[in-house]
């Protein structure tokens, strides 16, 4: 969840006999809408009509909040969980990335999105030739009214930041890895390492000079450990 546009690499990680590699979109990707269970049940009923009884979660940001989520509402039907970036911890700060993204609906333009993207990374040179192709991909979407509401829903005044309980996480016996660039500015690495200090069954792998997106630019580190996950070496 949350890897569409980051995709490559992954199959062959996944993609052994009898794997599929299937990628979801939460509604109003790039921009936030508030997380609730739907948002799991949608996934789940997406696999139901795939035919797919159990699955490998891997998410990114709030994908891995929602992967979190489904484990919570279906954990009979999870296999592993790889979790990069993602939010989840109570009283996280607002940080620079997220205060952009925050207040991007002031000027909702294709060069304030590029500079958006640009905060998901500690080294702009990683984004080469991604940043122009996400852009014009989520523009439609951005400009949608009904993706600007949920926008709105989601940084409203006095809202909280979705966060799990430690009675929802220590419930979810899944192995898990959770990944994260030490240099985050859109999710501190607190929130990572408060989930794999709470979830009984995880490990927590820290990336230095990495941004939000490991899985761009620590790409084949991301790999490894997502075979590694899945081969049950970690």
């Amino acid at each position: 969840m949350g890897l569409g546009q980051f995709a490559g690499g992954l199959q062959d990680a996944v993609g052994g006999p009898g794997g599929r590699l299937l990628l979801g979109h939460r509604r109003g990707l790039l921009l936030h809408v508030p997380l609730n269970l739907s948002q799991a049940e949608d996934l789940w009923a997406l696999l139901d009509e795939l035919g797919v009884r159990r699955a490998h979660l891997i998410g990114n940001s709030m994908g891995g909040m929602i992967a979190l989520r489904m484990a919570l509402s279906r954990p009979e039907r999870v296999g592993t969980m790889l979790l990069m970036g993602s939010g989840g911890a109570p009283d996280l700060p607002i940080t620079p990335g997220l205060e952009h993204l925050r207040t991007f609906y002031a000027d909702p333009t294709p060069g304030q999105l590029q500079k958006l993207l640009a905060s998901f990374v500690f080294d702009t040179g990683t984004l080469s030739g991604v940043v122009d192709r996400v852009v014009a991909e989520r523009m439609p979407y951005i400009e949608r009214a009904d993706v600007q509401r949920s926008h709105a829903a989601m940084f409203a005044p006095g809202t909280k930041p979705p966060a799990f309980t430690v009675e929802e996480l220590t419930s979810l016996p899944h192995k898990t890895l959770c990944v994260h660039g030490r240099d985050d500015i859109i999710v501190p690495v607190e929130s990572s390492t408060y989930l794999a200090r709470t979830l009984p069954n995880a490990t927590l792998h820290i990336i230095p000079r990495t941004g939000h997106w490991t899985q761009i630019e620590a790409h084949d580190v991301f790999v490894h450990l997502l075979e590694d996950l899945l081969h049950d070496r970690i």
